[in-house]
């Protein structure tokens, strides 16, 4: 079974967490979801690489986000375009009144393109969000 997410501790740069630990939480966030959306990029770029392309619709509509959850986790995602804007860039209004989400049918029956692109990358993902949040903290 795939990991769920990636995960991702300060662990092992004392120095690190100890200036990050003094910065103010707000300011925390706002580095950690920098680093993470400049690390999301290499996850980006590997699916749009990996997805079956028919119209280009669906490859042209990922994109990244970051966000804070409820309980105040950082994450960055993928995420498709929806139904609607797929629809739209195919003209295909069967994609916008199906009842199947083209996305997912791509990714669970046909060809996995956004759990791949996330695990064939993990190493560097990680590597480059370290180096960008040490960056930000200790210039």
């Amino acid at each position: 079974m795939p990991k769920p997410f990636i995960d991702i501790s300060m662990l092992g740069d004392k120095e690190l967490v100890r200036a990050f630990g003094k910065m103010e939480q707000k300011v925390q966030r706002k580095l950690a979801r920098s680093a993470m959306f400049k690390a999301a990029d290499v996850a980006l770029k590997a699916a749009q690489a990996m997805v079956p392309v028919d119209t280009g619709a669906l490859r042209d509509s990922l994109h990244k986000r970051t966000g804070i959850g409820r309980r105040g986790l950082i994450g960055a995602r993928i995420e498709t375009g929806t139904r609607d804007e797929l629809a739209a860039a195919t003209g295909r209004k069967d994609i916008a009144e199906s009842k199947h989400y083209y996305p997912a049918v791509v990714e669970y029956r046909q060809k996995p393109f956004l759990r791949p692109a996330i695990d064939e990358n993990e190493a560097q993902i990680v590597g480059i969000f370290a180096r960008e949040l040490r960056a930000a903290v200790m210039p």
